[in-house]
């Protein structure tokens, strides 16, 4: 497969690192499930806002939450439209409200089921990519890429959100060195 398939993948910078992590044999291992994780932290840090989520965490913790069915009626995502994320955490949460009241476990399971939709949308537009443009190394590619999504579990990135005031946070066990890709002359 060419080292260059990354730069035209279909998909914003963090998950053509993501891609790049795989086709590469050195990363597949240590790089690619860190890469997955950033990039998913960056679309949660731009998709949804501190203030959404303790709106939400609010109503779930409301002593008014047990007594009105409908405790999710009323949210709204971002009006800007740069928030699908929020849009579709919103959506989820309706829905589910009309069965009952939502609790805190009900949120994370939403707010899991929204981070489990965008990596598999990513992984999707990635997978076709590599399928389109890839030629030798194509399954190679394509196995390192469903290992390193599957190691990153939208239960834990929820909980994280959920926990640290609605900001995931990507802990990097590597250490910082320099990189082959960064521009040391600037």
């Amino acid at each position: 497969m060419r080292d260059d398939i990354h730069k035209s993948a279909p998909v914003n910078n963090a998950w053509r690192s993501v891609l790049k992590h795989c086709n590469r044999e050195s990363d597949r291992k240590d790089r690619a499930a860190e890469s997955v994780r950033k990039a998913l932290a960056g679309d949660l840090s731009r998709e949804l806002s501190p203030a959404f989520v303790k709106d939400l965490v609010e109503r779930c913790n409301s002593p008014k939450a047990d007594l009105f069915r409908g405790n999710f009626e009323g949210v709204r995502a971002a009006e800007d439209g740069g928030h699908v994320i929020e849009q579709q955490l919103a959506e989820r949460l309706q829905v589910r409200a009309k069965r009952g009241p939502v609790d805190m476990n009900g949120l994370r399971e939403e707010l899991a089921g929204v981070i489990d939709d965008r990596k598999e949308s990513q992984a999707r537009a990635i997978r076709g990519h590599v399928l389109k443009a890839g030629g030798k190394g194509t399954a190679e590619c394509n196995e390192a890429l469903r290992n390193s999504f599957n190691q990153v579990s939208a239960v834990e990135c929820a909980n994280q959100i959920l926990d640290g005031g609605g900001k995931m946070v990507v802990d990097s066990k590597r250490s910082k060195g320099v990189s082959l890709d960064e521009n040391l002359l600037r």
